[in-house]
């Protein structure tokens, strides 16, 4: 515990951007704060993040393709 003048929040966050040639990738990751009281005010006393992007998947060959052996 942080004592009673202290406050932690934390949490998962997810958005959707856009990758280079136009696709969608999903972008997302974890936040926490410390928050600290000083009077009547709660103050930042701390924030960190940290974001992951996943890449869509690769594209499923063509079913009608042949291998190049045949």
């Amino acid at each position: 515990m942080l004592g009673p003048d202290n406050l932690t929040l934390s949490g998962e966050w997810s958005d959707t951007g856009k990758g280079k040639n136009g696709e969608d990738v999903t972008i997302k990751g974890y936040w926490s704060t410390i928050y600290r009281r000083e009077g009547e005010d709660w103050k930042v006393c701390l924030s960190i993040f940290n974001w992951h992007i996943t890449p869509p998947p690769a594209a499923a060959p063509s079913p009608t393709a042949s291998p190049s052996g045949q």
